[in-house]
Order: C-alpha cells, then sequence, then structure tokens
C-alpha cells in the first residue's frame, strides 16, 4: 500500500472560508444584497485561467510524493507522520552527509529512515526528487534490492537521466538483465545521449538478438573515436564471438559487468592496484566471479560498510568445501587469518550440528583484538546460528563471549539468557563471576533487569571487558547518564550541574549547528529529523572514537522521540566499542 503525504492542507491554502453560490436579488429565500462592486481585478497572466465570478485561484505546492517508501511501520519503518514540522531544506542538506557503515545499529537506523513509507517534508526545497537521494546511499551501503524497490515507486515521468541510469544499474545489479534494459529503452527518448547510453543501448539491442541495429550502434561509436576496448570485446563476445578477450578494466561498472553475464564470462579483472571498496563489492556481487578473487573482494568491501551479509554470505560458500576440509578446519595453521580458512570456518559452522562444535567454529571466528569493520562485518554473518546456540551448562566457557557478541549484534534476548546461565554458575565458576559486571552493565542497558553500575565502577568494569581493545571511561559514562539522567540539581547549587552552554562550547566548531538542531528536533517531537541528525552527528560511520557528548546526545535524543530500542541498541553497541 503506498500512502501519499500532502504539504498542506487546501483549507490553508484558500484562505477564509466564503459563499460559493452566487446571490442576486430576484432568487427565492435569499435576502437581496447590495449591488456588485464593480470588478476591479487584475486580468489573468498569459496562459492561465481567469476564476470564474466569486470563486478565487491560488496555487498549491506540489503534492509531496517523494518520501514513498516499501516499509510500512507495522514492519518496521518509522511513522507516516515522520517528517511532520520539518522543512524540506533542511532534508535534503543532511541527506548527502550519511555515508556507509560498519556499525549494525546505525546500519538499521538509515536504512530504515530510507525505505520507510511517509509523507514527504514540507516545503519546496531544490524541487529536485528525494527518491535518488535515497536510492543511492541504499546502493552505496550493499542494498541494491532495496534501492532498486525504492526506485521503482517514483513515477516514470518524474525520472530524470541519472535515476534512470540508477534504476537501470540497480536492475543489473540484481540480476535483472531485462529490467535495466527497459529502464533503458523508456529513458532514451527523454535523455540527452553520451557513451554511457550509447553503450547500454547496444548491449540491450544485443540482448534481445537485435543484432543488425546493435551492429550500426558499433560502427557509429567507432567513427565517433569511443575508447573503450573492454565495451567493443564484451560486445563482441555477445555477439557470439567465442574466442572475444576481455582486457582487464579501469573502473568497473554494473553495464559491464551485465554484459559479461549475458555473455556467461566471468567478471573481468580490474587493472587498478587498489580499487575503491564501492567496485569491489560491485564484483562481489558477481556470481560469474573467480571464487577466490570474490572472496577477497567481499571482506574488503564487506569492513568498509558498501556489502550486504547476504552478499557476504555466498562469497564464502562460493566454494563449497568437501567433508574432510571442514571436520580439520580448527587444526590449520592459518585458521581465521586468511579469506580461504574464513570461508571454511563459516561453512563448518553453518554445517555443525553438535552445540560445543558450533561453539567452537563460532568462537574461532569472532574472536579480535580490534572491533574494525572486519568484526562487525562478520558478526551479522554469524549472529542467526550464536541466536541458535542453546544457552546449557557445557556451554558454560563460551558464555562471556556468546553473551557479548550477542549484545554488541543488538540480540538482547538470546544475550540475556547466557547471562542468566553466568548467574547460575558464578559460584563454582570464577571466570563466569568475573565475566558477570560487565555484562550485566550491558543487560541494564539493553533494557533487562539488571541494576545501573554506579559510574565510578565504570572504568574497572572496562577493564573487564576491553581486553586488548582499550576502554574509554568517558564515553561509558556518557552513555549511562543517557539512559539513567542524573537527577535534577537543587536550585542554587551551582556545582552540581553543568551549563548547557560549557557542554556545547565542548564540541568541535563543525559540529555545533547539528548539535543545537537535534536538541531541537527531539524537543518537539520530529521522529525522522531526529534520526537524520543522529545519524549525521555521529557521521553515520561508526560509533568508535565517537566523541562521548555526541554519543549521549544522540542516545538521549532517540529517547525523547520514542524510539527506546534503537537508542538502547545503539547504547549497547557503543558501550562495547568503547571497552565494556
Amino acid at each position: 500500500m503506498l500512502l501519499v503525504g500532502l504539504g498542506g492542507t487546501a483549507a490553508a491554502q484558500v484562505g477564509q472560508p466564503r459563499n460559493l453560490l452566487p446571490t442576486s436579488p430576484g432568487d427565492e429565500g435569499t435576502p437581496e444584497t447590495a449591488p456588485p462592486a464593480p470588478d476591479t481585478s487584475a486580468p489573468p497572466e498569459p496562459g492561465t485561467t481567469a476564476a470564474p465570478k466569486g470563486f478565487e485561484i491560488n496555487a498549491l505546492d506540489e503534492l509531496g510524493t517523494d518520501y514513498a517508501g516499501p516499509l510500512e511501520a507495522s514492519k518496521g519503518g518509522f511513522a507516516i507522520d515522520m517528517w511532520r514540522g520539518t522543512d524540506r531544506v533542511r532534508v535534503e542538506r543532511l541527506l548527502p552527509l550519511l555515508k556507509p557503515t560498519t556499525s549494525p545499529a546505525l546500519a538499521d537506523l538509515t536504512r530504515r529512515l530510507l525505505l520507510s513509507n511517509a509523507g514527504a517534508p514540507a516545503g519546496k526545497g531544490s524541487g529536485g526528487s528525494l527518491f535518488p537521494l535515497r536510492a543511492r546511499l541504499l546502493s552505496d551501503m550493499g542494498l541494491a534490492p532495496d534501492a532498486l524497490a525504492l526506485l521503482k515507486l517514483q513515477r516514470p515521468e518524474q525520472r530524470d537521466a541519472p535515476t534512470a541510469r540508477l534504476l537501470a544499474e540497480l536492475s543489473w545489479r540484481t540480476g535483472d538483465l531485462d529490467g535495466g534494459c527497459a529502464a533503458i529503452t523508456d529513458a532514451l527518448p527523454k535523455v540527452k545521449v553520451d557513451s554511457f547510453w550509447q553503450e547500454a543501448t547496444i548491449f540491450c539491442q544485443l540482448h534481445a538478438g537485435q543484432a543488425d541495429q546493435a551492429s550500426l550502434g558499433l560502427d557509429v561509436l567507432r567513427e565517433q573515436g569511443d575508447e573503450s576496448p573492454a565495451f567493443f570485446a564484451l560486445a563482441d563476445a555477445l555477439g557470439g564471438n567465442a574466442k572475444a578477450q576481455i582486457p582487464p578494466l579501469a573502473t568497473v561498472t554494473p553495464l559491464y559487468l551485465a554484459m559479461a553475464q549475458a555473455a556467461h564470462l566471468p567478471a573481468p579483472k580490474v587493472v587498478v592496484r587498489t580499487p575503491p571498496p564501492l567496485m569491489l563489492a560491485l564484483l562481489a556481487e558477481s556470481g560469474d566471479a573467480d571464487p577466490g578473487a570474490r572472496l577477497a573482494d567481499a571482506e574488503t568491501a564487506a569492513a568498509a560498510g558498501v556489502l550486504s551479509t547476504s552478499q557476504l554470505a555466498a562469497a564464502y560458500n562460493a566454494k563449497p568445501a568437501d567433508a574432510g576440509q571442514l571436520a580439520g578446519v580448527l587444526d590449520r595453521t592459518d585458521i581465521g587469518r586468511t579469506p580461504e580458512s574464513r570461508a571454511l570456518l563459516y561453512q563448518a559452522a553453518q554445517q555443525a550440528t553438535a552445540p560445543p562444535a558450533r561453539a567452537r567454529l563460532i568462537q574461532k571466528a569472532l574472536e579480535t583484538d580490534s572491533l574494525d569493520g572486519a568484526y562487525w562485518a562478520r558478526l551479522q554473518l554469524y549472529l542467526p546460528l550464536l541466536a541458535d546456540l542453546p544457552s546449557t551448562p557445557d556451554l558454560v566457557s563460551f558464555a562471556p563471549a556468546a553473551a557479548r557478541h550477542l549484545y554488541a549484534g543488538g540480540r538482547l534476548r538470546e544475550a540475556a539468557a547466557w547471562v542468566g546461565l553466568l548467574q547460575q554458575n558464578q559460584a563454582q565458576d570464577k571466570d563466569a563471576a568475573a565475566a558477570l559486571p560487565a555484562l550485566l552493565a550491558l543487560d541494564h542497558l539493553a533494557g533487562g533487569d539488571a541494576p545501573p553500575p554506579a559510574l565510578d565502577t565504570l572504568p574497572t568494569l572496562a577493564a573487564t571487558g576491553a581486553s586488548a581493545r582499550g576502554a574509554r571511561p568517558e564515553s561509558l559514562r556518557a552513555i549511562f547518564a543517557a539512559i539513567d539522567p542524573p537527577p535534577p540539581a537543587p536550585a542554587g547549587d551551582a556545582e552540581a550541574t553543568i551549563a548547557p552552554a560549557t557542554q556545547v562550547t565542548a564540541m568541535p566548531e563543525q559540529n555545533l549547528n547539528l548539535w543545537l538542531d537535534l536538541g531541537d528536533a527531539a524537543a518537539k517531537g520530529r521522529v525522522g529529523e531526529t534520526v537524520l541528525l543522529s545519524l549525521a552527528g555521529l557521521d553515520a560511520g561508526g560509533i568508535d572514537g565517537a566523541e562521548p557528548l555526541w554519543l549521549g546526545r544522540a542516545i538521549a535524543s532517540l529517547r525523547q522521540v520514542g524510539l527506546e530500542q534503537d537508542a538502547r541498541r545503539l547504547a549497547v553497541e557503543a558501550a562495547v566499542v568503547n571497552g565494556l
């Protein structure tokens, strides 16, 4: 169901109510009125329609339909009125600040913000559509199916050339060659044709079996001096030349990968020494890529937050191992140190049926001294397997790691079960007793039954949970203060409070406006704007090393607009990142 939000009501546009029935002295049942005054109104502008006598015509704002989305509130999206009270100009300014993130909490907030079905923010803004901005970010996050579903909600007549190209490329990325070519065909009459549109048209003609038309287009490109040897080689292969040699590419594009797919060729090699993560993500998405190269590309892209978990899983499973390889995977000297061994670990964990065996595999796969992007990518991969493990006494030694991983990944109910196991065994197990305080602090942040820890104990708790990662007590204090705000100081007690001005001036200069705007948005209950400002303020690139005041501000603001679970998930993840 598609719901459309209006920028304003009709009543607000046409002014005070008026009698729409003209009256005259002879009408039965109508009181006599004074003779009408002479018509002194200005004549209508050329090309416009004059209002009938007694009527008034005012221009209506363009209906805001470009925040429609496939994610309804009942499925995890934000409310239909998420942009109520938010000016469109602010949304247009802030959306481009968001970027892919390795933080699961921030990635989830970003995805839901972009996909939610809502009324558009009020105001005219730049006049551009918000669909492309939203779809492009989803695409960059590796969420091509989500981006495609969103872009298909835009009316075809509203798509400009860049948007039509994005629609075609997203279709090709998701394996829909026909859908991508349909987008090209629909857009051609409305775009200024350049080399992309020429090449895309030729590909689609070859894909449709229109060899003669494609040949004419290829001749035109050659006459124009097109310097794309990879394109001509791919077109040659599509035309039936089985001996066509595809040269390495300096730039990987969805078009060239689609051509390789249509010709049943492996993904072209890349000549760039260090390709950017977004390019690697495209290669990793290609099922025709060499499994070894695809695996390394997928890990790099996933660690940068630009490849989905499902695509990483597909890369790990692209080269199935035999039973002998999986049985001895933990005996390998390079276990967990190479992409190949990490793929074997994942396959072995998927196939392990005994909980102790699966626990050992997961523990090895997720062990790390640094909570970097690679850890968060692997964590999302293993969370379903980890959540299915029973918290039984024979796994008590695994309980501290299991609980912390589950808390970090937002699986709070499953994490609490492992904490319960530790509580049952703390009298007999010193390791269980030592791990409990930090995990109970995480349980409190998550909304569990554990009481809040004393703030002066946080450095000690962090020391037990941080291992080699390093603890940041100031960040932990800010996180817990956002969940358990200190009571207001007595009137006149200057030493018991910190002046707001002191907090604001402690922020970096470039964040001051965002900081102030976030407080205003949260205080006025503007949900979408609060989420957007929180993401922009945290740079949407992760929460490792984020300023303590910003962490606290974002968590408290999300709670203030009713997003309690999101705030607590962010708090838990931030606490783990900061050493707990």
